[in-house]
């Protein structure tokens, strides 16, 4: 079978380096490649979640489901503006994380997935249990947005 000879291979990575805005307000401009590599995975992943919530079935954590929650979680301390704050996310995709920089003024545990759904702007009251420090930061917890 004969392969088709129309034109030049595609430039990948010339697309890839494209700047283009997000459509949401206060949100940074980012590349295409972020479009591809990190905002499909993170929607696909919310829209597993949502279509397990509307079956009743069970969200099975995967391999890749913490490395979903620490992108999410790396973007959120590159916008957080807030007191520094440690989150400690429960649950298979969990882990410890401290957003913003300097000494933290609080200690918050929640469930990861349920967290997660808060900064995408779907769900503003998961149990966010404030262990240690001011209880003042579940505000900013709850109104700070990373894209999904």
């Amino acid at each position: 079978m004969a392969e088709s000879k129309s034109g030049p291979a595609p430039h990948p990575g010339v697309i890839r380096a494209l700047r283009v805005h997000s459509g949401a307000p206060a949100m940074p401009m980012f590349r295409v490649a972020s479009l591809h590599d990190v905002i499909y995975l993170r929607d696909l992943w919310m829209h597993r979640y949502d279509i397990c919530r509307a079956t009743g079935r069970p969200f099975m954590i995967g391999a890749h489901d913490p490395a979903v929650v620490a992108q999410v979680l790396r973007d959120l301390d590159g916008l957080w503006s807030g007191p520094p704050v440690v989150l400690e996310l429960t649950g298979g995709a969990g882990g410890t994380w401290k957003v913003g920089s300097g000494e933290p003024v609080a200690t918050v545990r929640v469930d990861a997935v349920a967290y997660m759904r808060m900064p995408a702007g779907r769900d503003g009251s998961p149990a966010l249990e404030v262990v240690s420090g001011d209880p003042a930061v579940r505000a900013t917890l709850a109104a700070v947005r990373v894209l999904f």
